[in-house]
């Protein structure tokens, strides 16, 4: 076979008598075969740390020949220059990114074919979680801004930042929560961090139980709502219970009694029961006074007369009882009458004949008196 290239052959001819005669033709041998070019149906570019990935054009070839033999491998993409290698970056995630292989052979003869390429993001994000925190009952531990933000980066980008709570509190709202961060990127992958907040009870409790009241006001309203309630503060992660007993004490009922309320507050997160002097245990006794300034008001009847029947110089009166209005019920009424049948209630009874006055005392208890005569 005959390489290719220029070649000159000569010829020579010879005699009997042994003359010989020479000439020469040249002979040119031309490669115009151009190279096939094989390439891989798809190809996995998988990113770097610094988010951005190198492939060489051998990557791409499928077994391309050529008759006379392969020079080069060449590769480009979106019509940029042939190079040896193409780069990828993280902009061509979930895009692909089709690549043309450029076949030349020892004479630069050419060929092309296109590979599918699909670009990977291997690499995990990088997460820092904020340090331990330590919060008092009654904040919002479920608040980042509160308790710190974690710190993520990725060769690429962070497409989000979560968390996920444990919670290990008491009923009084103390105790850990273990927080568990995760960074995710744009490929789905991940990387976790664990934080630990603390939850503690750095608020005493103050108690100020209501004082005590005396009114003069007729059958006062004496719930606590009006007469007054224990005011507390620092009951941030408290177990409070507050409860109250009465005791009502007449001296007439309704206008005049005295309520005493005693109150009792137990804080069930430090209180020990039957433990002397346990803490978390609040007691105190209200007196209420409820007294009547104001007499009854007492309206007797009009003066009358009363006729004598039979012989006799007296005779059976039956005296009206006069009108009586205040604030309690129970008030006295008494009678002066010399003849009344009774000093409580009316002053009838048997008169002798004669203008006999008889006067009316109305008492309400709580030392208030009104009096009214009639004849």
């Amino acid at each position: 076979s005959v390489p290719v290239g220029v070649h000159t052959v000569t010829y020579t001819a010879k005699d009997a008598c042994n003359n010989t005669a020479t000439c020469q033709i040249t002979v040119t041998v031309k490669d115009e075969k151009k190279p096939i070019a094989l390439c891989e149906s798809s190809v996995m570019a998988g990113l770097q740390e610094d988010g951005t990935g190198l492939i060489y054009a051998e990557t791409f070839d499928n077994g391309s020949y050529d008759n006379c033999g392969i020079g080069q491998l060449l590769v480009n993409r979106n019509g940029e220059p042939f190079d040896e290698f193409v780069f990828f970056s993280c902009d061509d995630l979930n895009h692909p990114v089709q690549v043309t292989l450029k076949v030349v052979d020892v004479h630069g003869l050419e060929s092309q074919c296109v590979t599918n390429v699909t670009v990977a993001d291997p690499v995990q994000p990088g997460i820092l979680c904020p340090p331990a925190a330590n919060l008092n009952c009654g904040i919002a531990y479920n608040n980042p801004a509160l308790t710190g933000q974690p710190y993520a980066t990725d060769n690429c980008s962070v497409a989000s930042v979560t968390f996920t709570d444990l919670v290990n509190l008491s009923s009084c709202g103390t105790g850990t929560i273990l927080r568990t961060w995760k960074a995710t990127d744009q490929s789905g992958n991940f990387a976790t961090c664990l934080q630990t907040i603390t939850i503690t009870d750095n608020t005493p409790i103050s108690v100020v139980f209501p004082t005590d009241i005396l009114t003069y006001e007729c059958e006062p309203n004496t719930d606590p709502s009006a007469t007054g309630e224990p005011i507390i503060s620092g009951k941030d992660c408290e177990g409070l219970q507050i409860t109250h007993t009465d005791y009502l004490f007449y001296t007439a009922e309704p206008a005049c009694f005295k309520l005493i309320r005693n109150w009792a507050i137990i804080n069930w997160c430090v209180f020990q029961p039957n433990t002397p002097g346990s803490p978390g245990f609040w007691e105190h006794t209200q007196v209420i006074e409820v007294r009547d300034s104001v007499a009854p008001v007492l309206t007797c009847p009009a003066n009358f007369t009363a006729g004598i029947e039979g012989t006799g110089c007296q005779a059976f009166v039956e005296v009206p009882l006069p009108s009586v209005s205040d604030c309690s019920d129970q008030v006295t009424l008494t009678n002066n009458g010399f003849f009344a049948q009774n000093a409580t209630g009316n002053a009838s009874g048997i008169y002798p004949k004669g203008i006999h006055e008889i006067t009316y005392t109305a008492a309400d208890g709580c030392g208030n008196t009104s009096t009214c005569s009639l004849q």
